[in-house]
């Protein structure tokens, strides 16, 4: 820790690992740039390499989430058992997220289609859930009801692709690329802008990565 290189940001030094982190969860435009959009061999890539960690269907599972669903950290760590399963065992199609599970303090639905359905089916049948409100995605802790915090899921996503050897990745990525592949694929922006849970769609347009797939099907267009 004593050798760990030292970065200046404005007047203040802080440690490499910290930096790492700062910039993955708070994305400040002065720190680093946007959250890396994956292409489909990358995200392959990933998934292969949850294989072979520890917890790894849950891992694999909080990946899959991440880009089929395109929910924030804070809202994947929010996840109690209670929002994503239904009564009768069934995995919900729309999951409704409170004020206070959301960034803008707003309530939206989150809308999952069929193919996360039976990947958080799956994930649901191989975990001991006390009760409905146990955290959905679980730390290895004992107390399933605190599971995640929106930080320590960052934390997760940064080691994660940084482990499987994906440069600038994060916890943001997943929406990224969703939200980019739903473009790529023709999606009207304010769909997307919905999916997503923007305001504003100026906001969405940010999130956009052009690609080269995306500029083929537009001149087709002229």
């Amino acid at each position: 820790m004593h050798n760990e290189k030292m970065i200046k940001i404005g007047k203040t030094k802080v440690r490499k690992y910290a930096y790492d982190i700062a910039k993955h969860w708070l994305g400040k435009k002065n720190m680093s740039h946007q959250a890396k959009v994956l292409t489909e061999a990358e995200v392959e890539k990933v998934l292969q390499f949850t294989e072979n960690t520890k917890h790894s269907l849950r891992n694999r599972t909080l990946v899959i989430t991440s880009f089929a669903s395109g929910m924030r950290a804070k809202e994947l760590a929010s996840l109690r058992h209670k929002d994503v399963v239904n009564s009768d065992g069934t995995i919900k199609s729309e999951i409704r997220l409170s004020a206070e599970q959301t960034k803008g303090s707003d309530n939206r639905t989150v809308y999952i289609n069929t193919k996360l359905q039976q990947d958080l089916l799956q994930y649901a049948k191989g975990m001991h859930f006390r009760s409905g409100d146990d955290k959905f995605f679980q730390t290895q802790k004992t107390n399933s009801k605190v599971g995640f915090t929106p930080n320590t899921l960052c934390q997760f996503f940064h080691y994660l692709y940084k482990r499987a050897g994906i440069d600038g990745a994060s916890s943001h990525s997943g929406r990224r690329t969703m939200a980019t592949r739903l473009c790529e694929r023709g999606t009207n922006l304010r769909l997307v802008m919905e999916v997503l849970g923007h305001k504003n769609l100026s906001t969405t347009q940010k999130y956009l990565s052009v690609n080269v797939n995306m500029l083929k099907q537009a001149i087709e267009l002229v």
